[in-house]
């Protein structure tokens, strides 16, 4: 997803109006051209020795020679090194930076580069080492090479080696400066027939389709190792979003000058503290311009931390909306447009403004008069619970809590599923699954009419899904159950703690009293709790499958959390809104409504 660009964001190559360039277009080809130099360079030559096919890729950005810090174009070099140590320090390598930090990084790898610090100011000269997977093999005045595919350290024909070529070069005629990276996979330790490179099919395959506007339904076998079927998916189909991608169109869509522009309009506090929260982009068909949706964007609602309290990272932002809406291209980082929101009762935009100063209002207990009167409360098995859990599976669970036994799994997009649920040893369900949840909001005025959330197929309640904590999501004795996803490269990532599983009291079941007697006979109602809670971005959602002593199950969905708020008018503050609730001065909570879709396979 936007290679170049997230380099750029971290690079010194750039002035100050560099991220607004950042939209021009990035060419990816794949694979790399036949007379590209890399295949006629001495490094190629030398390490892939047997000539091997290779999983290839090049991505090339041109940037206006007038956007470029004029120093850099003055000495042959300048350009492509500085271009080089924004790549290994900037923005896009983090993630793999910390990833191999955490695992190599010691005494025995010491003398590599590490750090923002050294990976910035280093001159990559051959020979230097970069996070014990990246060694520079070659440098020209306009490129940088370096073998990678494993450390450094094994200077051997690899199973898995490589090259990465990070280039800089201008065009006179164009007045550009074409900024390129190359990648180059293959296997060096032996060699290999057919054509295709060193990558499993299915990812061979995947390669080719990264960091573009296509999604594609694909069928693999992962028993032989093929993809079977690939279809091209519809242009008004979209991916779901991530993590990641957020924390990316945060970052890109602040530092971008027009936002920037935009927002020193409102003339803010000194040292406010702006945030964004990224909205999948409601279809509304329309197609004019820069108003479309056959391509996934993201609406992103900007506010602000507590003027007063900028540096509290957890300060309720939803207290400080403001007036501006920037609409991104999550796959290359580009600002489509910048729309201007309506803060009164009709559709009417008004130029932006000073600021009107209004109260905080803070959810963090530290914040708050807490309680003082409550006694503790202590829920405690003394002999253990009555649930059993084993494997079925490397990952799945199964449950056995009185004439109850249940499979337990776990994915990206429905979170917890539960499969093969049995009652007395009669199969009562295939598969229990929460689908989907639609929240549309009744706001019509542009763009709060394109508020409608899909939050398993726009996010997933997989990847929403919190880690959960004895004493505060869950009280008892608490059995719980982790989770495996993959991020965005595709790597494995533990989520810890996503469901939780415990017994509670449920009242009352049954009761008789015999009034001759007087004699009370009473059942208490026990019950089995698989529970996980999800948060997007501004809600909590608390999603429970309940068994009971009696042969019931119960799907319970709990929202709660903090409303998704919009900027009104100081003045308009004590007058009924048509559209929403007035929750804090200066504040709307538009009107809106929870579906939940569950899904059930008898």
């Amino acid at each position: 997803m936007g290679i170049i660009k997230r380099a750029l964001l971290g690079t010194g190559v750039l002035t100050g109006g560099v991220v607004g360039y950042l939209g021009a277009a990035t060419t990816i080809i794949s694979p790399i051209p036949k007379d590209d130099p890399l295949w006629a360079s001495k490094s190629y030559a030398k390490y892939n020795l047997y000539q091997n096919p290779s999983t290839q890729d090049l991505c090339v950005k041109r940037i206006p020679l007038s956007k470029i810090k004029p120093e850099l174009l003055q000495r042959e070099g300048d350009l492509a090194l500085e271009f080089c140590r924004g790549v290994w320090s900037g923005l896009g390598y983090r993630p793999q930076r910390l990833y191999l930090a955490r695992k190599y990084q010691g005494p025995a790898t010491a003398s590599q580069l590490w750090t923002v610090s050294q990976l910035s100011q280093s001159t990559y000269e051959p020979g230097t080492q970069l996070t014990d997977h990246f060694e520079v093999v070659e440098k020209t005045p306009s490129s940088v090479v370096v073998r990678c595919g494993d450390t450094p350290r094994n200077s051997r024909p690899r199973d898995s080696d490589g090259l990465f070529v990070v280039s800089a070069t201008v065009d006179e005629e164009r007045e550009e400066a074409v900024l390129a990276l190359k990648s180059c996979f293959f296997k060096s330790s032996e060699r290999v027939e057919g054509i295709l490179g060193p990558m499993p099919g299915w990812v061979e395959e995947a390669h080719r389709w990264y960091s573009r506007h296509n999604l594609h339904e694909a069928v693999v076998n992962l028993t032989t190792d093929k993809v079977e079927t690939n279809a091209k998916l519809g242009p008004f189909t979209h991916a779901n979003g991530d993590g990641e991608e957020i924390i990316a169109v945060e970052k890109a869509l602040l530092a971008h000058p027009d936002v920037q522009a935009e927002i020193a309009k409102l003339k803010l506090p000194e040292g406010t503290v702006v945030v964004s929260d990224p909205w999948i982009y409601g279809s509304d068909g329309v197609k004019d311009g820069t108003f479309y949706d056959d391509k996934r964007v993201m609406q992103c609602f900007l506010y602000m931390r507590d003027p007063k309290n900028p540096s509290e990272p957890d300060s309720c932002h939803y207290a400080f909306p403001l007036p501006i809406s920037p609409v991104i291209d999550p796959m290359t980082l580009e600002l489509v447009r910048i729309d201007i929101l309506p803060t009164g009762h009709d559709e009417k935009v008004k130029p932006l403004a000073r600021w009107e100063e209004t109260a905080a209002s803070e959810y963090i207990p530290e914040a708050q008069t807490l309680r003082t009167d409550l006694k503790p409360l202590r829920v405690v098995q003394p002999e253990g619970v009555s649930f059993t859990v084993e494997n079925f599976s490397e990952m799945g669970r199964l449950i056995r809590w009185q004439k109850w036994d249940l499979k337990v799994g776990f994915n990206q997009r429905e979170g917890m599923v539960l499969y093969d649920v049995h009652y007395d040893n009669k199969p009562l369900f295939y598969r229990l699954s929460l689908s989907d949840m639609s929240i549309p909001y009744a706001d019509p005025r542009h763009p709060f009419h394109r508020k409608a959330a899909f939050d398993l197929g726009d996010a997933g309640a997989g990847i929403m899904a919190n880690n959960l904590q004895l004493g505060c999501d869950c009280l008892g004795s608490i059995y719980y159950i982790h989770g495996f996803l993959s991020d965005s490269f595709g790597k494995p990532v533990r989520m810890p703690n996503v469901i939780c599983v415990h017994e509670q009291d449920g009242g009352i079941l049954w009761k008789h009293t015999n009034y001759r007697t007087n004699r009370a006979v009473a059942v208490r109602n026990r019950e089995l709790v698989l529970q996980t809670i999800l948060t997007v971005s501004n809600y909590e959602y608390i999603l429970s499958f309940i068994f009971n002593t009696a042969g019931d199950v119960t799907y319970e969905a709990r929202a709660t959390g903090i409303l998704s708020t919009q900027p009104l008018d100081l003045s308009l503050t004590t007058t009924p809104h048509p559209f929403g609730t007035v929750v804090h001065p200066g504040v709307l909570g538009a009107f809106h409504q929870h579906f939940f879709s569950s899904a059930s396979t008898p």
